[in-house]
């Protein structure tokens, strides 16, 4: 077993790995610098939680690719339990490392 690997390994310990909270908190507070700096209306601050969900469902959608972006929201998949459509988009727009 690799030396770093957590005693729990849940889900999100083992994506913890690759994506630390240290680093999700940096990103986090980049986003809301960067959503107020470009004056993204209204905008309720990104957290750590919507953060990883949204980084989930990038990998998600990079594993089960739609032909539309707005298709993830309009059928039935994970997606649109973690984010709605229009947070997503607010995130997409804000979100840098």
């Amino acid at each position: 077993m690799p030396q770093n690997m957590p005693q729990d390994t849940s889900p999100i310990k083992l994506f913890q790995l690759f994506f630390p909270v240290k680093e999700i908190e940096d990103i986090v507070k980049n986003s809301n610098y960067r959503a107020v700096s470009i004056g993204l209306c209204p905008w309720k601050p990104l957290t750590v939680m919507e953060a990883y969900n949204y980084i989930g469902c990038l990998i998600y959608m990079g594993i089960e690719p739609l032909r539309e972006l707005h298709s993830y929201w309009k059928l039935v998949t994970p997606i649109a339990q973690c984010l709605s459509r229009d947070r997503f988009m607010q995130i997409r727009r804000a979100f840098t490392l």
